[in-house]
This record gives C-alpha cells, structure tokens and sequence, in this order.
C-alpha cells in the first residue's frame, strides 16, 4: 500500500535504471516518401474533424496542438503529425517556438527547427503524456506496460533520458505536471490494491520521491494540473470528485461534476479555478479558492481542451458560426483568436529535404478539404488523380472526399498488398541491435 511519508521515500526506487539512449538513425527520408506514394492517401488521411488539443506558450509566441498536427505559425502552415510519425495518440512537448519533443508510434523524436525530427529512442511501452518543466530545462514523460514502464527524465532537453523504475506490481501512472523547475507530481492507482489512487513528488534532481497524503477511499487518481498555488485531481469516491488543494492538504475543496472532465486549470494566483467540459463535454465550472463555490458558465460551449497560459485561461472548441477554434476565457465571455481555416498549407520556412517538406504536401490535400479549401500543390506523377477503375474496368470521374461519417481515428479505407504492410512495419517498428 502507498502511504504518505514526508521522512522517507514510500514508493520503491533503491534500483533506478539509469538508461542512457542515444540518438538512433531514423529512417531515411528517401523510404518515407516512397512508402507515402505507394500506399493510397486515404491511409494516412484523418477521418476526425480538425480538433485543437492543446496550447502551449513560449518566449516567441503561441504554439497550438491539434489532432492533424502543430501550428507554430499561422501565417507559415502547420506541421502534418505524418511528419514525426504521429499515429492515433501523440504527444508533444514543447521548448521553444521550434524545438519540440514528440511521440508517436513507438518513438519519442526531437526537433530543433520544427522541420526535421531525429529519434532518440525507441518504446514497446505506451506513453501517456511528455511534460516539460517551466524553465524548460528538464522533460518528463511516463510510460505504462511494456518493457519500459515508469518515469523517463531528460536533464539535458530531450537528448537523453533516464528512468525512475516505482517497483511496484500492478502500477498504473495517469499523469504527471511539474510543480515547479525543481518537482513533479504523478497520479495514478494501483491496480493490486482495487485501484487504490496515489499521488507523488518527484524531485526533478536526486529523482527521490516520496507520496502525497489523499483520502484513503479515493480510487483512480488522475491529476489535472499542479502548479506552485496548488493542485487540481480527480478521484472517484462515491462519484467523479474533483479536488483542489495544496501538496500538505490535497483535498482542500471538492467538487462533482457531471461528466469526466477535458481539462481543469488554477488561475496564476492560484485563487481561482477553472474545470473544462464538466456537463457531458460541455461548459465551464468556475470556481473561488476561498469560497469553494462554483459556477458553471458557457453551458451549451463545447470544450475539447482548456488550458492556463500565462495569465490567460485560453478554451479549444470549434465554433461553427464564426469559425474559430481556439479561444480566450474573458470575465465570462469568450473571444476568438484563432480559426484553423487560416492556414494555407504545410509550413513552407522549412528546407526542401526535411521532414515536412517530404511528407506533409502529400497529406495536405485531404487535409485541406476539411477547411473548404483546394490544395494548391503540383502532385507527383505517381500521386496525380487518374481516376479510379470501376467494376467493369471502366474509368471514373474523380471523386472528391466529403470528409468523415464518423469519428475514427485514421482512415483506413485503403487496402494495401501484404508484402507493402510487411515492409511498413519493419522500417516503422525495427530495432537497432
């Protein structure tokens, strides 16, 4: 059982596997770009609508998450995630306006240009979330099943990592926020002991930890976000609860919401807080630190993500009649920053022979009829429309997408052969020995 100590560390980490990786040869852009034009489109193609997933700030500006790929500059184009190898869940961690850490499909990459991305390592192990800390020197991600579960921390940006092994059967981590530069907390359960919720401090330095003291009836921590003011966590008691407190008294105020929430944030003086989504993915739960009231505003506003940047409580949400998706939380109201139809294309700063310059043109086509536009690109012989046969042999006019019938993930209309698959998953999945 985890249980609180402030004198000693609770949770197991006498043997901490220090894993040093380092950079591994990616695959050369050459195989990409051939795999991109034998296997149809389609299979790559997004078959979600366009959805921001987060916010991030820099020294430079405002970097925007979404589930097709990242925007660091309107006015430049957009990153496609195909670029990094993205897949159905990947993550992002942000340093600066272009340098970022990225997973997808196995692989935690690294770029310094946000054009080119070199793999660091390589994981069997499912990565939840990659975070970095406030003064971006360290980066931390945690990993569950596999062969690497645990915390994985960067000292040096993301160019190798080290791991912190719990040692404990049957642990299950949810999230991790930095505290501050120098800690980390971590939620998660324990799945040996009916799910019984923990929470725990990470010293980003000596990586000794030691639990936080929560209720002992919680079940299924998950942090939602933790800052030096204080922290936000759900847990389920005899319902979803949310609680927000301080590392010495985690459960200072609680609250019920409807729903599972998208995203929860404490202002920047920590008085107020903010919890995304709590009606069904709907609506915003304001609440006072002092009080312990809320209110929940924007009922009928759907909520994909909610995020505290700066002093600024910004919301992710499509609004269909005036277009914008990504929005600014003002005394109550909501004023539009940015619209996703704004952009013209993959980002064209980056040189000919990098990553995005390969692959994202090839996904923009589809891509870009979700934001009513025509990819204005020169296809390749071997990607130029010639029709498709129908039953008889027959040529057809070409058919021009009408985007998603339902929310799937990635489109998987196309079939390639067997030996095309095979090939895909030696390059994208081998190991150097």
């Amino acid at each position: 059982m985890l249980t609180a100590s402030t004198t000693k560390t609770v949770v197991p980490i006498n043997s901490i596997s220090k894993e040093k990786f380092q950079t591994r040869k990616p695959l050369t852009k050459s195989i990409l770009i051939v795999l991109f034009l034998l296997v149809p489109v389609q299979i790559f193609a997004h078959a979600e609508e366009p959805a921001a997933k987060s916010i991030f700030k820099t020294e430079n500006g405002i970097l925007i998450q979404a589930n097709f790929g990242i925007i660091d500059d309107f006015s430049d184009g957009y990153v496609c995630e195909e670029a990094f190898l993205g897949g159905d869940s990947w993550k992002v961690a942000v340093l600066d306006q272009t340098e970022w850490i990225t997973y997808g499909s196995n692989n935690i990459k690294r770029t310094e240009d946000g054009c080119s991305f070199q793999t660091i390592k390589e994981s069997d192990s499912i990565v939840g979330d990659i975070r970095v800390s406030p003064d971006k020197k360290t980066v931390a991600y945690y990993a569950n099943g596999g062969s690497e579960p645990g915390i994985w921390v960067s000292k040096d940006r993301g160019k190798s990592f080290e791991r912190i092994d719990f040692e404990v059967e049957g642990l299950q981590i949810t999230a991790l926020r930095f505290e501050n530069n120098a800690t980390m907390i971590i939620s998660g359960y324990d799945t040996n002991q009916a799910g019984e919720g923990f929470l725990i401090s990470v010293s980003t330095q000596s990586l000794e930890s030691a639990s936080l003291a929560i209720p002992d009836e919680v079940k299924f921590s998950y942090l939602l976000d933790a800052n030096e003011e204080g922290l936000i966590w759900l847990g389920r008691l005899e319902a979803q609860t949310i609680f927000v407190g301080t590392r010495s008294e985690t459960d200072q105020i609680q609250y019920e919401p409807k729903s599972w929430p998208i995203g929860a944030a404490l202002s920047e003086d920590g008085q107020n807080i903010f919890i995304g989504g709590v009606e069904n993915g709907s609506g915003i739960a304001v609440g006072s630190r002092s009080s312990g009231v809320f209110e929940t505003i924007l009922k009928d506003r759907a909520v994909d993500c909610l995020k505290r940047v700066g002093e600024k409580i910004y919301i992710c949400g499509l609004e269909r009649r005036d277009g914008y998706d990504i929005f600014e939380l003002e005394k109550g109201s909501l004023k539009g920053v940015s619209k996703f139809t704004d952009i013209e294309g993959p980002k064209n700063s980056c040189p000919d022979e990098s990553d995005v310059s390969s692959i994202c043109p090839i996904v923009w086509k589809d891509t870009a009829t979700y934001f009513g536009k025509v990819a204005e690109l020169n296809p390749s012989p071997d990607t130029a429309d010639m029709g498709v046969k129908d039953t008889d042999g027959n040529d057809q006019e070409p058919k021009t997408p009408q985007g998603p019938v339902e929310k799937s993930g990635c489109s998987t209309t196309a079939s390639p052969s067997f030996p095309l698959v095979f090939l895909i998953g030696f390059l994208l999945f081998r190991k150097r020995s």
